[in-house]
């Protein structure tokens, strides 16, 4: 049976060395970057289909904040986008 020593510190070793802290640090970077112009580009492409009105809630909102209602708002949109997609 191997030693937990070399076990351990052989993949953490060539894992440092391969600079593995840096390149998880760039994909996370990069895959963070890359849901602003995904977002918009979805945005988009719901306007463009004429599917603009099943927006969320929260794009529309106008700042005022009343639990109740709000919560009442999100629902019926979302039974009404659940009732066009069936």
């Amino acid at each position: 049976m191997p030693r937990y020593s070399t076990v351990v510190h052989r993949p953490l070793a060539k894992f440092f060395r391969d600079r593995g802290t840096h390149l998880a640090a760039m994909i996370a970077y990069f895959a963070l970057l890359s849901f602003v112009p995904l977002t918009f580009l979805a945005l988009s492409l719901l306007g463009f289909a004429g599917r603009a009105d099943d927006l969320p809630f929260v794009v529309e909102h106008d700042g005022g904040f009343d639990l109740g209602r709000d919560l009442g708002q999100i629902g019926e949109r979302l039974l009404g986008i659940h009732r066009a997609s069936v």
